[in-house]
């Protein structure tokens, strides 16, 4: 099931990004970056995100536990054309792969294009697995850069996706959810 995220789940969502980051992302950051991240920073910073205007996070439930998770909104960072931005979106490695990723993209894009939005970006390292998730959505690459992580920089796609009002979410969206 896929709800609304509350204040109270920051702490679950902060071990979602962590557990994520260091399961689809070893050997490709750090192992020194990996093995530092530490929920109580990420349950902070998503705090301080979480009580931002015009930002949504929505989570990914099984049963009562939550598996996954997005947040998104005003665009924080010039990403090409992009005035919203998907600025998270994790989930645990059991539930990658099953279609959960493109309903929450479908949260967020509804969403934004309800808010009048019309072009959404994310930044996503050049060597995340999952860089064919992004593609799949229709996402496209507008620029190279670099992110620094820990001690160590690593490229970076700045990419895009246009939103138009008769999408209502991403490819495979229930239409209903808005």
């Amino acid at each position: 099931m896929i709800r609304e995220a509350r204040d109270s789940d920051i702490e679950v969502i902060a071990r979602v990004l962590v557990t994520s980051w260091q399961h689809a992302f070893r050997g490709i950051v750090a192992d020194d970056y990996l093995g530092s991240m530490d929920v109580v920073h990420q349950a902070r910073r998503h705090a301080r995100t979480f009580i931002k205007k015009k930002v949504k996070y929505w989570v990914l439930e099984d049963g009562s536990e939550i598996r996954g998770f997005i947040s998104g909104g005003l665009a924080r960072f010039d990403i090409g054309s992009a005035d919203c931005e998907l600025y998270a979106i994790y989930m645990l490695p059991q539930y990658q792969g099953k279609g959960f990723g493109r309903q929450l993209v479908a949260k967020l894009e509804a969403y934004c294009v309800d808010m009048g939005w019309r072009c959404m970006g994310v930044l996503v390292l050049a060597d995340n697995p999952n860089l064919a998730f992004y593609k799949s959505l229709g996402f496209k690459i507008v620029e190279k850069t670099l992110i620094e992580l820990g001690e160590r920089k690593y490229p970076e796609f700045k990419m895009v996706l246009a939103l138009t009002a008769q999408q209502g979410g991403a490819p495979g969206a229930d239409k209903r959810s808005r």
